[in-house]
């Protein structure tokens, strides 16, 4: 059997190559197997100089994540010069002080946070530098990214008023997506349990219910379509409980609860992932308020 191949980038990341994949250890354990993304013919988009990360390469660029429409067999690369590359990449970004805009975000940030877990002192260092950046950045996947990843949970308080302050930039500005205003809606409400600012969380509270509100529209699944809205409640809920309101925590379990039983109601197919997740998201819940 031929030996794994490997890189070392650091005392605590490297790389192996095994089985035709390339695979990413920190402190010798398996963190997550590498994806490739292939940018289609860069140069004929003029826009290219604006670009400014991974992330909007990807957007800008035609970029194909790892898929069967593009192969690395049908640029002609191996999989070892895939994994070379992928060392490569790794061995910039750590000499780049781990900046996150020259990996995709959904391996720069989850890596970078597991880096700083295992006491990386310069993961450690410039980890919440890293989060504020990008959501200063305001670019909206990366906003997003991080918005559902809750690494603004990683932040003192003092240290979200800028960030708070963009997010509602980004509001203001419109043209989003309906899941893109309800996750930063609810997200902003968290930050203003933590401040206790009363009038704040009544206007988050208020504008969610709206966007809840604006789904009656659609008859057909309207309880399915609603319980689109039972993990912003439950977050909300879960951060009151945190500060120890727990009539107001009990309150939002419950409405996010509801959800749930209207799923049931609408009879979703018996075994579906969603009812599984919502089922047991509903016994978590349950465990919180009792």
């Amino acid at each position: 059997m031929a030996k794994a191949q490997q890189f070392k980038i650091n005392d605590h990341l490297e790389v192996k190559f095994k089985k035709g994949k390339s695979m990413i250890y920190v402190d010798s354990k398996p963190f997550k197997i590498c994806k490739y993304l292939f940018l289609i013919d860069p140069q004929s988009k003029p826009s290219q100089d604006s670009i400014d990360s991974i992330d909007e390469a990807e957007e800008i660029l035609n970029g194909d994540f790892e898929s069967e429409s593009v192969t690395p067999e049908m640029v002609g690369l191996s999989g070892e010069q895939v994994f070379w590359g992928h060392c490569s990449n790794l061995q910039a970004w750590w000499e780049l002080d781990y900046d996150t805009r020259v990996l995709h975000s959904n391996l720069s940030f989850p890596l970078l946070k597991r880096l700083t877990e295992v006491g990386d002192a310069k993961a450690k260092k410039v980890f919440k530098e890293e989060i504020a950046k990008r959501f200063l950045d305001g670019y909206l996947p990366v906003v997003c990214f991080l918005l559902e990843g809750k690494y603004l949970d990683y932040l003192e308080l003092e240290e979200k008023s800028e960030i708070i302050e963009r997010l509602h930039q980004l509001l203001d500005g419109g043209s989003l997506l309906l899941f893109e205003t309800a996750l930063m809606v609810t997200e902003l409400c968290v930050c203003y349990i933590e401040k206790r600012e009363e009038d704040k969380i009544g206007e988050c509270l208020s504008k969610l219910k709206a966007l809840e509100d604006r789904l009656k529209v659609l008859k057909e699944g309207f309880a399915y379509k609603r319980a689109f809205f039972t993990p912003y409640w439950a977050r909300i809920g879960y951060q009151l409980f945190l500060v120890d309101d727990l009539r107001e925590a009990k309150f939002h379990f419950k409405r996010s609860i509801q959800l749930n039983e209207n799923i049931r109601k609408e009879k979703i197919a018996s075994g579906s992932k969603s009812k599984k997740n919502l089922q047991d998201f509903s016994t978590y819940s349950n465990q919180l308020i009792s």
